[in-house]
């Protein structure tokens, strides 16, 4: 599996941004907010903010303390595992994160982002700007992707390949994270699968999933596994 080289591509992965910036220069919450607001409206994307809205339900929820959300209990394994990665230079281009429901898959996605897009020499610190903006879901380098009406929906995942061609607003890399891949349609798994296959070089993928057997053998195959008990 093709691994990111992030050690001595720094200066290649800091903001000298070129692409589309939000058009908001104040405050970097407010920053975020402004570049997530197009993709995130009407496409199902998570919008930018405290408070978590899946289009079409209009659920919301209050998130926990950032400091809280970028904690990890059990799962050490995998922690160990990513944070080498992370120090030695070999992050996949793509992960797939499985357990039942409540194991944490979300938590993992959110704590990997974080690891990526910390400046300190121990990511994620958890009080950073970055760690903090991915812990609120305010970080505009980070698009998180949530069913629209039970599904994931092409016209999400051709949204988020968009947001992925563009270079890092703030951070060192696009991240994607899909939460619940397993309900994405046909459609929309053949479109994301053409993004594993020819990944670009500052992106990185990451996709749960509660019932792995339900995905495409090929999108399998091109993440690398970590599943959760």
């Amino acid at each position: 599996m093709p691994c990111l080289p992030l050690d001595g591509r720094r200066q290649a992965l800091q903001p000298s941004i070129r692409g589309r910036r939000p058009a908001c220069h104040g405050d970097p919450s407010q920053r975020g907010a402004a570049a997530g607001q197009v993709s995130a409206g009407l496409l199902g994307l998570v919008p930018h903010g405290r408070i978590i809205r899946n289009m079409g339900t209009h659920r919301t929820r209050a998130l926990p303390p950032p400091t809280q959300m970028l904690r990890t209990t059990g799962h050490d394994w995998a922690v160990r595992l990513l944070r080498a990665a992370v120090a030695e230079g070999r992050v996949a281009h793509a992960y797939l994160v499985t357990g039942p429901d409540g194991v944490g898959k979300r938590h993992l996605a959110r704590y990997l982002s974080a690891m990526l897009q910390c400046a300190s020499d121990a990511p994620p610190c958890g009080v950073c700007g970055a760690c903090l903006r991915i812990a609120q879901d305010v970080h505009p380098d980070v698009n998180v992707v949530a069913p629209d009406e039970g599904h994931i929906k092409i016209d999400q995942v051709r949204a988020v390949q968009h947001e992925l061609s563009l270079s890092p607003y703030e951070g060192r890399l696009r991240i994607a994270v899909f939460l619940d891949f397993d309900t994405a349609t046909p459609e929309a798994a053949n479109a994301l699968l053409k993004t594993l296959e020819e990944p670009p070089a500052r992106d990185v993928l990451i996709l749960t999933a509660t019932d792995p057997s339900l995905l495409l053998p090929t999108v399998v195959s091109r993440c690398q596994n970590l599943p959760l008990r």
